[in-house]
């Protein structure tokens, strides 16, 4: 499946620092509420992940349907299976 990606801002009760478009859906972080949120293709939203977000600011599909999620409040990248299911991938020591 092919994705897209996309960065942008959106004022109002999401703030969208990236989206992807995977598998028709589209996923969006929202680093102020520390969540990202997917929209069906009839624009139905909810969230798809927070656990361990923390100020998402980029996301990313590997060829699986796996999503990525690059976090500046605690420097790590947490991926996300196409169920949700989370788990830490990288971190940096920063200092």
């Amino acid at each position: 499946m092919k994705s897209r990606s996309f960065s942008f801002l959106i004022f109002g009760s999401l703030l969208a620092t990236s989206a992807s478009v995977h598998a028709e859906t589209l996923f969006v972080s929202n680093p102020l509420n520390n969540t990202i949120v997917k929209f069906t293709p009839g624009g139905v939203g909810s969230v798809f992940a927070s656990a361990g977000l923390s100020t998402p600011t980029g996301i990313a599909f590997d060829s699986t349907g796996n999503l990525y999620s690059a976090n500046d409040g605690n420097n790590t990248i947490l991926k996300f299976t196409p169920s949700g299911i989370g788990s830490v991938f990288a971190s940096v020591r920063i200092g």
